[in-house]
């Protein structure tokens, strides 16, 4: 079972890439389900006390679900693009006439890139700094544990390991690898832009559905709410239909911010 993110883990994330975490920030994420699981509670029932306790629900649902899919969905998304960033201004630094390994990370790390990153990258360049070439293979390798799942930036620092072992006889190869890295950038793009397409569909197709539910509720008020909303069997049907719209919409919610680039499940 995966444990719930507090406020400072999820601030830990956010701040990689970005500022820290608002009141403001939490409240334009939190309102949307605040709003709506209390909406289509009273709607369904018809009690005014299930106001309250959805927008409860709605508030704590924002908080260990949403929110924190889509700080982290955000930082994924913030930490390829910084990753492709470095990959291309590392290749054309390393191009020029007598720029060694060092060189290269020096100049990138201090003015190309940002965040966790670019920490990162310092910390490399410090690490490898005054050691002979054969030795600093650990140094890149902890670069590489911890970007373990971008395998094409992952190729990328193991051909700067080759150069910065065997010189730069094999830059064909680092340029390769940056040109893959740009169309997986383009592809990730290309499925944001889907996954923006399908929220619309998504949010229309709810709303109609939402509307049409009402207007055959209104044109059979008395007997809805005398067979179905104040009845067992209407309250059995009902929490039956809640449970599948929260799925639905739960698994929506996830799917929308999986970021792994090969396994989008729409």
């Amino acid at each position: 079972m995966k444990k719930l993110m507090s406020i400072d883990e999820m601030n830990a994330i956010k701040t990689k890439y970005d500022h820290k975490l608002s009141r403001k920030d939490i409240f334009k994420m939190a309102i949307l389900p605040a709003i709506y699981l209390p909406t289509i509670l009273f709607l369904t029932f018809f009690y005014w006390w299930l106001i309250p306790i959805g927008i409860i629900g709605g508030f704590v649902y924002a908080i260990t679900v949403m929110i924190p899919k889509q700080i982290q969905s955000s930082y994924e998304r913030q930490s390829f693009r910084e990753r492709n960033r470095f990959i291309n201004n590392f290749s054309q630094s390393v191009h020029r006439k007598n720029a060694t390994i060092l060189d290269a990370l020096t100049e990138v790390s201090s003015h190309r890139l940002k965040g966790e990153l670019q920490t990162d990258i310092k910390q490399l360049a410090a690490k490898i700094d005054g050691l002979e070439p054969a030795g600093r293979k650990d140094a890149y390798n902890d670069l590489i544990n911890k970007y373990t799942k971008d395998r094409i930036f992952v190729q990328f620092v193991e051909h700067m390991i080759t150069l910065d072992i065997n010189g730069k006889m094999y830059l064909e190869a680092l340029d390769e690898t940056a040109e893959a890295h740009d169309h997986s950038l383009e592809w990730q793009e290309h499925l944001m832009e889907e996954k923006k397409a399908k929220l619309i569909y998504y949010l229309v197709n709810s709303a109609l559905a939402f509307l049409l539910a009402e207007a055959a509720i209104l044109l059979t008020w008395e007997t809805y709410l005398r067979s179905f909303a104040h009845s067992v069997v209407g309250w059995i049907f009902g929490i039956a239909y809640l449970g599948m719209t929260f799925n639905f919409n739960h698994r929506f919610v996830l799917d929308y911010n999986d970021e792994e680039i090969m396994e989008v499940r729409f």
